[in-house]
Order: structure tokens, then C-alpha cells, then sequence
């Protein structure tokens, strides 16, 4: 079985470090606690923060909700190299 390539980081860590924010200041400035912008910043992703956070991430960072959301998303669903995710049986 061949390793599990952990996804580098997360679209809103990159973008806020680029914009020169610490943690604590860009969850100051979307109004959210420090462990809901590290929860968030995760990778992979722990829990899905409420569409209103996500809008207000996306705002403070000049990006789009949906990059947020796609990003999010592809971490999420990061599988092995080689392999394709498992698909829900259906009966």
C-alpha cells in the first residue's frame, strides 16, 4: 500500500500569511474564536465551519466562498496516490 500524501496547507493559511495576518488577527477580524480559524485552517479539515464563516473568511481574505469551500473539499477527500476514493454501496 503505498503512503498517504498529507495535503499541504490550507488555501486560507497560505492566503493569510501572505497577507502578513497572525492567526489570533484574522479570527479577530471575522469575528470567530482562535480555535474555529485553526479548526478551519486544518489540513486535513477538522468539522465544516457555518457558510456565514466561510463568507466572512472569504471577504477578510479577498477570496471567493466557493475557493474556500473547493479547498476545503480536496483536502477532505485526499486518498492514497494511485487509488480512487470508495464509493458508497448501493443497494
Amino acid at each position: 500500500m503505498t503512503p498517504r500524501t498529507p495535503p499541504g496547507p490550507s488555501l486560507i493559511a497560505t492566503r493569510r500569511r501572505a497577507l502578513g495576518l497572525s492567526q489570533r488577527a484574522l479570527a479577530a477580524a471575522v469575528g470567530v474564536g482562535l480555535a474555529t480559524l485553526k479548526r478551519a485552517e486544518a489540513s486535513p479539515p477538522l468539522g465544516r465551519p457555518y457558510p456565514a464563516t466561510i463568507a466572512r473568511l472569504a471577504a477578510e481574505l479577498g477570496l471567493s466562498p466557493e475557493a474556500i469551500e473547493g479547498d476545503r473539499l480536496l483536502r477532505t477527500t485526499t486518498t492514497p496516490k494511485g487509488r480512487k476514493p470508495a464509493s458508497k454501496a448501493t443497494k
